[in-house]
């Protein structure tokens, strides 16, 4: 972050991450390449990390999703959004 901050001033840093978002709400985070697979509460604690390094927006890849794809955006949406601006 200090890199893009000399680069880049206050322009917005962005970041994607391929996320396999688990049925269990506890799940911890098991990373893999470009990305990673944990429940909602882990997915949280990483995002909030991230949040505090300074990155301003998140860009969630769904590709690697084991769930129904409407499930899991309906639990990012009431579940996860809702905490982070």
């Amino acid at each position: 972050m200090a890199l893009w901050r000399q680069v880049a001033g206050d322009k917005p840093y962005v970041s994607f991450i391929h996320l396999n978002l688990e049925e269990d709400p506890h799940a911890p985070v098991r990373r893999h390449r470009f990305g990673l697979s944990s429940g909602r509460l882990a997915l949280m604690e990483e995002l909030s990390a991230m949040q505090d390094a300074g990155v301003n927006h998140i860009g969630f890849h769904l590709r690697r999703n084991r769930r129904p794809l409407t499930e899991t955006l309906e639990e990012l949406g009431r579940e996860v959004l809702p905490h982070f601006s």
